[in-house]
């Protein structure tokens, strides 16, 4: 995990490479310059193995554990990839910013995961960017926005997408 001094952080910048996520650095930089900030991507876990978990199919799946374990691997090196260009997008912007990856239970969700991170490193602040998903296309696809302002108990900001106003 790439992670340094993020206790310190007081603001928890959700982040996944989205120009919503890069609106939302933005944001923060503008309104507080020189900020600490945590720039956090949470990405779902699983794998291959999380199939066998699933409802038995047709035939049972025999899933080899090197595999598994090197797809992993991969899912946690691009995870730190996306932390760490967030946190260089964070740096350039004037921001003291530190990366922190989490991976997601796949039952609870990544707004679960940023929820608990901003709880856990009582962060002042939580902001995320809006993807601008249609009404159909969130309820389908799920909104991390959404699931964050409802249940981060501390103070949410959502960064508009700027194109739909």
């Amino acid at each position: 995990m790439a992670q340094q001094d993020t206790d310190t952080a007081r603001i928890l910048i959700a982040y996944d490479g989205s120009e919503g996520s890069q609106r939302a650095i933005a944001a923060v930089a503008r309104l507080f310059p020189g900020a600490d900030a945590m720039v956090v991507h949470a990405f779902s876990g699983g794998g291959i193995a999380s199939l066998s978990r699933m409802p038995p199919l047709a035939a049972p799946i025999t899933i080899d554990p090197e595999i598994d374990q090197q797809a992993d691997e991969a899912r946690h090196r691009h995870a730190a990839g996306v932390a760490e260009a967030g946190v260089a997008l964070a740096t350039s912007a004037g921001l003291n910013a530190h990366p922190l990856t989490i991976m997601a239970d796949g039952t609870s969700g990544v707004w679960s995961a940023i929820v608990t991170v901003a709880q856990e490193h009582d962060v002042a602040l939580i902001v995320v960017g809006a993807r601008g998903h249609s009404g159909i296309a969130s309820a389908l696809l799920g909104s991390v926005s959404d699931g964050v302002v409802h249940h981060a108990r501390r103070p949410v900001l959502v960064v508009p997408d700027s194109a739909r106003h």
